[in-house]
């Protein structure tokens, strides 16, 4: 019996190729945003899988707590693996600082693996394997490449769930981050990066990020420079494989979903550099992701 510890939907696209029968799988996600989308893929997911997998879903509410339950739900029996959806996440640190020479894996959760110190953390837990659908070339040797993901979720997340949804033509769409929330950027440079990227591009439509910061007046904003909001039922993989939405070009600021979307769902992907904006504090782990996606393919925009 393996345990899972997943806080988004991008941890649990990366788990379910490795998710088996009799597997216990602790979802508690982080946010009321967050936990609307895990809930809109453990729905699609086969009765199959989900009848003889144990699905422990935490509220994001009462956060102390579920995080204790959690940490003693992954004590509770040594059989088998554990896989940890996120590095920094306090029931990983909590485990392993019991149990310092317990073997276990860390799944991929976006920007957050890309920026993560690599040397440092694989010294500091030696016994911890990265699971990763990234290249090899872009993190550690510990890392063990998730060759698994791709043809599972395109499998599992078919079309033809919405087969019978009307034709759409696809479109260009921009898919939003937490660069302010994460002060990569102020809101003042961000809004003008899309004033500037609406006026000589054909981009219709801004994917709201799940845990971006909004309000009326920022809705409003993005309305006034000509973008139609979406915010999306689906992670924006399982959304672009299910046909919620149809893709032409994808572009983005250092969003990682650029290379998941083109790597499972096989759609042109473009990035705005801005290693060049920002401070010096943010501007190799800036040039680290704008690295990473040259290496993918995606293609940098620039007019």
């Amino acid at each position: 019996m393996n345990k899972f510890y997943i806080e988004s939907p991008f941890q649990l696209l990366c788990a379910l190729p490795h998710v088996k029968d009799d597997d216990v799988v602790i979802i508690r996600p982080t946010s009321s945003s967050t936990e609307k989308q895990l809930e809109s893929v453990i729905n699609v997911l086969p009765k199959k899988l989900t009848d003889n997998i144990k699905i422990f879903h935490f509220r994001p509410y009462l956060k102390p707590l579920n995080i204790f339950i959690s940490f003693f739900l992954f004590l509770k029996g040594s059989e088998g693996k554990k896989y940890y959806g996120y590095h920094g996440s306090k029931v990983f640190r909590w485990v392993h600082k019991l149990f310092p020479n317990e073997h276990s894996y860390i799944l991929d959760d976006g920007v957050a693996t890309l920026s993560l110190n690599q040397a440092d953390f694989f010294s500091s837990f030696p016994n911890v394997k990265l699971l990763t659908i990234f290249h090899r070339e872009l993190v550690d040797k510990n890392a063990i490449y998730n060759d698994k993901v791709k043809k599972y979720i395109s499998d599992l997340f078919c079309v033809e769930q919405l087969a019978d949804q009307e034709e759409t033509k696809a479109t260009n769409y921009f898919v939003g981050t937490k660069l302010v929330k994460a002060g990569f950027l102020e809101k003042e440079r961000y809004f003008d990066i899309l004033r500037l990227l609406f006026a000589s591009s054909d981009i219709k439509y801004y994917l709201l990020h799940r845990d971006e910061v909004v309000s009326d007046s920022y809705i409003a904003e993005l309305e006034e420079i000509g973008l139609t909001v979406v915010s999306l039922k689906h992670p924006l993989e399982v959304a672009v494989l299910l046909g919620e939405i149809k893709v032409e070009t994808l572009f983005g600021i250092l969003s990682t979903s650029l290379i998941s979307v083109k790597e499972l769902c096989n759609i042109s992907t473009k990035f705005i550099p801005i290693s060049h904006m920002v401070s010096e504090e943010k501007k190799e782990i800036c040039e680290n992701i704008e690295f990473s996606f040259l290496s993918y393919g995606v293609e940098k925009y620039s007019k």
